[in-house]
Order: structure tokens, then C-alpha cells, then sequence
């Protein structure tokens, strides 16, 4: 083990982790493009399924909204059609 620690090379490793999308109240203020896009921004965990080093894994939605902003969270997630990657309509693998 001490000559492994001599030979020691410097690296830059990727560091992507867990990267939390943080939702106020605010943001549920009215039912417009503003709130559009934070729905949007929630479904692009699944964005080239999901691996990239900063693809929102987790979701902090704060509870005053929790419910209104999960009915229409799913509902898009939902949405989404899996398929031929090709096909501009559908979700395929690695989009």
C-alpha cells in the first residue's frame, strides 16, 4: 500500500449527484406558464432516462402545494409515451 501511495496520479472525477428541484408556494401562485414550467421542470428527471450528472432526482415541493402540484406533476408524467427514439412523437431510450 505505501507504494501505491507514491505513485499517486491526479484525477478530476465527475461528481454528479443528487440534484434537488426545490418548489415554493410561489410557484403555484397562479395556474399560468410560470407554473407550466415548474411541472415541466419536475418530468425532466426522465430526460435520457435519466442519465445525466444533473438530472433532477429528487423533488422538494413545499406541502402548501404539495397536492395541487402532485395532481399535475403525475398527470404529465403520465403523458409521456415510450417508443421509438426515432419517432418525434414518444420518449424512447436515451432522448
Amino acid at each position: 500500500m505505501s507504494y501505491a501511495s507514491e505513485n499517486l496520479i491526479p484525477v478530476t472525477l465527475e461528481l454528479g449527484g443528487k440534484s434537488p428541484n426545490i418548489f415554493f408556494s410561489d410557484v403555484a401562485a397562479k395556474d399560468d406558464d410560470y407554473f407550466d414550467k415548474a411541472i415541466e421542470g419536475f418530468a425532466m428527471f426522465a430526460l435520457n432516462q435519466g442519465e445525466v450528472c444533473t438530472c433532477p432526482s429528487r423533488a422538494l415541493v413545499h406541502e402548501s402545494i404539495y397536492d395541487r402540484f402532485m395532481e399535475k406533476a403525475v398527470a404529465r408524467v403520465e403523458a409521456m409515451i415510450q417508443g421509438d427514439p426515432l419517432d418525434p412523437a414518444t420518449m424512447g431510450p436515451r432522448c
